[in-house]
Order: C-alpha cells, then sequence, then structure tokens
C-alpha cells in the first residue's frame, strides 16, 4: 500500500506539472519543480516513514489574468455579516461569476486593524494606500458569506489574544491528531505578507483535495500555540506549501522563471520552507535584524505610532537609514518574556517595495519586534529605544 501511495503521489504531481507548464508556456515561466516528485517526500521534509499529502497547485493564468477556476455566466451571492465593522467598509459587492476576482474595501484605520474572512477563511490585505485598504479573493462556484473583526488588543495593532482553551472550542479539528507518522503543517498565501496555517496526522496515503480545502485557516500565532500542545519532535513536524483556490495571489514558490536550473528553484523552495518553520519555531540564537526583511529594494517607508499621535512618511536617503537600523539590530529569538504581558507604545512601519509588497513590522514597547505575524524577537534597550531618535532625526 505505502508502494502505491507513493506511486498515486508521483502520477498526481506529474500531472499537475504537466498542466501548469502548458499554462505557462506562453508567460515565459514554468511552475517550480517539486523535489518530491523524485524523492516521495515534500519539499523541506526529512520524514522517511510515510509519504505525506501531495502538493496542491492552482493553474495561474498568463499575462496577469485570473486564475482560471469555474467560468459561466451565473451569479453566487455574496452576503456580510460584518459587526461593529460594517461602518468602516465602502465597497461590498453583492454578487460574482465564478473565477472572478472580487475585491473588498474598507476605510485605513490608525488605532485597530481589520480582519476579513470568506467562509471562515482569512483573506488578507492586497492594496495599500492613502485611500484604503483592499482585500480580494478569488469567487467559488457558491454563494459566501464575508465577516470582518476589529482587532485592537492594548497598544499592539492587530495581535489576537487567544489561549489554547479557546482555541480547542474554535478549532477541534486541530487537536489530539494522532502523531505516530508526524504532523502534517500546510501554508498558503492569500497576499504577499498573509499567511494561513492548517494541520492534519501524517498519513500513508494522499490527502483528498476536498479535505485539504476545508482545512480552517489559523495564523502563525495560533499555530504556534496549536502546536505546543503536541509532545513532537519539530522535526516531525513537515511544512507543506499550498495553492489555496480562494487565493487570487500566487506565491513565488510556485513560478519558475525562464531558463531556471533545477538546483535554483530547490534552494528557493528550500528557503521559504525554512521561512516558515522559522515563522512557526522562532530561532534558538542571536541574529540579525535583516531576517525580518523580505528580499527586494525598500523605496519607501511609512511610520505610525499606537495610541494614535505619530505619523511619517520617508523616502530617499531616510529610507536606507531605517532600513539599516532594522537590518543591524541584534535579536533574540529564545526569552523569557511574554509580549502580551507587557505595554507600551507600539510603532507600526510600514515598508514598501519596488514590487509593490509591502511588508509590516511592529516595534513594540522598546523591547519586542516582529515582522507581519512572524515571531515575536528581543531587542536590548539600547537599541530599541535609539528607534524614536532615528525618526525625529530623518523627519527634520
Amino acid at each position: 500500500m505505502k508502494h502505491k501511495a507513493k506511486l498515486t503521489k508521483i502520477g498526481g504531481l506529474l500531472l499537475a506539472v504537466v498542466m501548469l507548464i502548458s499554462a505557462l508556456s506562453a508567460c515565459g515561466t514554468a511552475p517550480a519543480e517539486d523535489p518530491s516528485e523524485t524523492s516521495g517526500v515534500p519539499s523541506g521534509s526529512t520524514q522517511e516513514k510515510d509519504d505525506p499529502t501531495v502538493l496542491a497547485i492552482e493553474t495561474p493564468a498568463c499575462g496577469g489574468d485570473e486564475p482560471v477556476m469555474s467560468t459561466g455566466d451565473k451569479l453566487y451571492s455574496i452576503q456580510y455579516d460584518l459587526d461593529t465593522a460594517a461602518s468602516c467598509f465602502t465597497g461590498t459587492p453583492s454578487e460574482a461569476k465564478a473565477g472572478e476576482t472580487v475585491e473588498i474595501k474598507t476605510e485605513i484605520l490608525l488605532d485597530a486593524d481589520i480582519h476579513v474572512y470568506v467562509d471562515g477563511q482569512e483573506i488578507g490585505k492586497t492594496h495599500y494606500d492613502s485611500d484604503y485598504w483592499g482585500y480580494s479573493f478569488i469567487m467559488p462556484d457558491k454563494d459566501v458569506l464575508i465577516t470582518a473583526k476589529f482587532y485592537t488588543k492594548g497598544e499592539v495593532w492587530g495581535i489576537e489574544s487567544m489561549d489554547l482553551t479557546a482555541l480547542k472550542e474554535q478549532y477541534p479539528e486541530y487537536f489530539g491528531l494522532p502523531t505516530g507518522k508526524g504532523l502534517e503543517v500546510y501554508v498558503w498565501q492569500m497576499a504577499p505578507n498573509s499567511y494561513s496555517f492548517g494541520v492534519m496526522g501524517g498519513t500513508n496515503r494522499v490527502k483528498t483535495q476536498e479535505e485539504l480545502w476545508n482545512l480552517k485557516g489559523v495564523s502563525a500565532d495560533r499555530m504556534r500555540i496549536i502546536l505546543s500542545s503536541y509532545n513532537i519532535d519539530k522535526d516531525d513536524i513537515f511544512i507543506i506549501p499550498l495553492q489555496h483556490p480562494l487565493s487570487s495571489y500566487i506565491a513565488e514558490i510556485w513560478i519558475r522563471e525562464k531558463d531556471e536550473d533545477t538546483e535554483s528553484v530547490a534552494k528557493r523552495q528550500q528557503e521559504y520552507i525554512d521561512k516558515i518553520r522559522e515563522m512557526l519555531f522562532g530561532t534558538s540564537a542571536a541574529t540579525k535584524g535583516s531576517i525580518l526583511l523580505q528580499e527586494g529594494t525598500v523605496n519607501k517607508i511609512s511610520v505610525t505610532s499606537l495610541p494614535e499621535g505619530y505619523a511619517y512618511s520617508f523616502d530617499g536617503e531616510a529610507v536606507k537609514r531605517i532600513v539599516d537600523y532594522i537590518s543591524e539590530l541584534d535579536l533574540i529569538a529564545d526569552f523569557p518574556e511574554n509580549p502580551d504581558e507587557y505595554g507600551g507604545m507600539t510603532w507600526v512601519i510600514d515598508l514598501g517595495y519596488e514590487s509593490g509588497n509591502v511588508l509590516t513590522i511592529y516595534h513594540f514597547g522598546n523591547m519586542f519586534i516582529r515582522a507581519n505575524d512572524g515571531p515575536w524577537y528581543k531587542m536590548t534597550y539600547e537599541e530599541a529605544s535609539r528607534f524614536g531618535s532615528l525618526l525625529n532625526e530623518q523627519s527634520n
């Protein structure tokens, strides 16, 4: 049975790769090659006991078109249950065809964050500017329900406070899983900096698409808490990237540049897996602040404070000085303090890249720092307290 499962997985992957190559041939790109096609083990895994699930791949379209899903003239309903967040929404489409990209717009809030969900699956921001926040998803071939929540926890913007008991009530399917064959943690992106996670027990069979699409997306914060409930070695937790059908964003891990060699593809895939593992498990040694940054050139930075009171915008040489400051921070991943138990002002630092991506860094209480919903790192007070002075110097 194990041999048959491997053959099934390899056959499915080869078929998916052929479909992707056909779809992308006119674009001058091809999908990234999956090392598991030849090894029977998912990228980034050291598993030798049994094969986990096949990597699910959505076929992207060419030339910036929407990913192809279902077509036809039928319109499906988009309903809303927004509670107190309703007043912040400026664009709420009521229907769409399957396969269309749906964009939802909200006002920009300086003292809170808005999390938007489609049928319980969180979708990240795909648009940031001075006019509105945008959230987008691919319309499935069914009616959907949009929900939204405010997060204003103390001075830390967008950070959810949830203990193990509450998570067990909300996500009971993620607890008590068998661990004899490890745990499979699936990760997918709804936007450049938006990561969602689901988990299943390791098996010797290929997971069905229905099982994968029914995973409830949780943040890295929540998945860290969920995984902490298991007595299992980190090496037996396998990270498996997934392309979610609701996502209008195709992560770079799925795209292979024209003439890109196999070694380069494998290296890029492993770097992605390593980054996800670090989001979930952190690092045990001191590291530099450059680990918080993405690849690419930052050409603008905006900084706001929580509580509200300060707002800055920078370009040119000031951007370089702020990026250098972040890069050279000495960070500690293993520390006894719990950031949730601390107060203080938070600097919300939005780094705008030439690619159009926006990375948000939270500089909290002159003590802690994190990128997006990644792990917290601890700073020395001397280095952390320099940031306020740096802002004043660059704004004068």
